[in-house]
């Protein structure tokens, strides 16, 4: 009598009918990370990153301001000095999120476990991502020099960063208060900085808790963001404050920070840092060099050693600082 099932199944993944019965298995490469960790980033959008090929440092010039000088008739006058100088980041460290799934235990489980473990990498990446970038916006808008400065002076025209503190105790949960506050900020910005916030890009980063403290603010106003490749940014609360958009991220920093996985001893621990007072930082993407060495990739790969699939995504970045002076913050008052 035939049996109902067969003795001798089909194995598609063996070569020749011989040898490993997973040989043709290929490595899976998922998107779902990468679209998670652009659909979750608060940031992301707002901090283009520049690709360091060829070196592990990516280095700007700067140039000082030139200057007038008046004519007279008759004279041959002598040119001018202006001054150069470099700011630079380094990436020296690559991430990865490996989880491995036993064959039987994907097998068991009623739920695509690679695809959720992609998402849930994209996710973890994002806010990663989005503290990283944070924290060296915190750095950039308390610096009181530029990041051009070499042997004690900077290129003219090359400044710090705009501070401002509350007046007292508990302004940060006063709606009006905290309006006056930015003002103060973005006025110090435009009259000591020449910076202009709404036509250099500004945003204006806060927690949640500074976000809807913000919104009883009756000169509010709802808005949106237009990305320079001229996409509204959708699914990101937005309003503005003095015409600039109001970002809530919960990735602000607002403790101590210690053991950031870019931290090191050749960047003196930057990622580090006490931000228990801060409670904004406005900032322009120029006042950040971020540097990718390596994107964000994914890979959903079979081992036959261990008989495991693995879900692996990597990237490679730094964040350094740049024209510093498109940057400010806000502080709580301390006494």
């Amino acid at each position: 009598m035939a049996t109902i099932f067969p003795t001798s199944p089909v194995l598609p993944n063996q070569i020749n009918n011989a040898g490993n019965e997973n040989a043709l298995i290929l490595e899976q490469f998922t998107g779902d990370v990468e679209h998670t960790f652009v659909s979750t980033s608060v940031l992301e959008k707002f901090f283009p990153r520049k690709a360091v090929k060829g070196t592990n440092t990516l280095t700007k010039k700067a140039i000082g301001r030139t200057k007038l000088q008046k004519l007279k008739r008759g004279d041959a006058p002598d040119g001018t000095q202006v001054a150069f100088s470099k700011a630079s980041v380094t990436v020296d460290t690559m991430l990865l999120s490996r989880h491995s799934i036993w064959q039987l235990d994907e097998i068991f489980t009623d739920i695509d476990t690679r695809k959720e473990i992609a998402i849930e990498q994209g996710q973890e990446i994002a806010e990663f991502m989005d503290a990283t970038v944070s924290i060296a916006a915190a750095h950039a808008a308390a610096a009181t020099q530029s990041a051009y400065t070499q042997g004690g002076a900077a290129p003219e025209g090359h400044m710090g960063a705009t501070q401002i503190e509350l007046a007292a105790a508990g302004d940060e949960n006063d709606p009006a208060k905290l309006y006056a506050a930015i003002g103060k900020l973005f006025s110090t910005m435009e009259e000591t900085r020449k910076v202009k916030p709404q036509r250099d890009g500004v945003v204006l980063i806060v927690r949640p808790s500074v976000f809807y403290t913000l919104q009883e603010a009756e000169q509010i106003v709802n808005g949106e963001y237009l990305t320079s490749d001229g996409n509204r940014l959708t699914g990101i609360p937005i309003f503005k404050a003095w015409g600039v958009p109001v970002l809530s991220s919960e990735n602000l920093p607002n403790g101590v920070v210690e053991g950031h996985l870019l931290s090191n001893d050749d960047n003196g621990d930057f990622y580090d840092g006490d931000f228990s007072t801060l409670v904004a930082v406005a900032i322009s993407p120029r006042a950040l060099l971020i540097g990718e060495a390596l994107p964000l990739q994914s890979s959903v790969w079979w081992s036959d050693a261990s008989k495991c699939w693995f879900v692996d995504s990597w990237m490679s970045f730094a964040v350094g600082l740049d024209r510093v002076e498109l940057a400010g913050r806000i502080d709580k008052f301390t006494p």
